[in-house]
């Protein structure tokens, strides 16, 4: 189980960097080259975010969850990482 937190925060880290260096907002789905005032900014208010949203997931794989038998980490992590990525959504609005 531990195993997908990790997957899943190098994955999230990957397009985090991918959009933050590269500028590859072409990838989100709420981007309109047309309506988009700011790419530069997306792509760094995104990229960062996401990048957070990895270190988060990545960062339980050290977590002993399986140890404590308790719910209250698993929970702990999904309310961070909807948190995080809910501010991510609510600020990509301001780009548009």
């Amino acid at each position: 189980m531990q195993n997908v937190f990790l997957f899943t925060g190098v994955f999230l880290a990957a397009m985090g960097f991918l959009i933050w260096k590269f500028k590859v907002v072409e990838i989100l789905r709420m981007y309109d080259p047309r309506t988009c005032k700011d790419k530069d900014g997306l792509s760094r208010w995104t990229g960062i975010r996401f990048i957070l949203a990895g270190i988060v997931s990545a960062a339980l794989f050290f977590a002993p969850i399986h140890e404590s038998g308790r719910h209250l980490p698993l929970m702990l992590y999904l309310g961070l990482i909807i948190a995080v990525l809910s501010i991510t959504a609510y600020g990509t609005r301001k780009f548009s």
